[in-house]
């Protein structure tokens, strides 16, 4: 079984740490392979995610989770 993790490099605030989950989860479930957004944010280094993105849908999710374990 493969186990994938996020390393960060300093502390980064929580609303950092679920976009960084986010973004892992959409590219390994392939739900980036399936987002209207996909060539646009694999081409533009300065671009923001819209919130209907898959990974910004996944990262509202996780932030509520997180905010609901406290």
């Amino acid at each position: 079984m493969q186990n994938n993790t996020v390393i960060f490099d300093k502390p980064y605030s929580a609303d950092k740490i679920a976009e960084g989950r986010a973004i892992q989860w959409a590219v390994v479930s392939g739900a980036c392979n399936k987002c209207d957004y996909l060539r646009r944010c694999e081409s533009d280094v300065f671009f923001q995610f819209p919130q209907n993105a898959a990974c910004m849908i996944k990262k509202n999710e996780i932030l509520r989770s997180d905010n609901n374990a406290e």
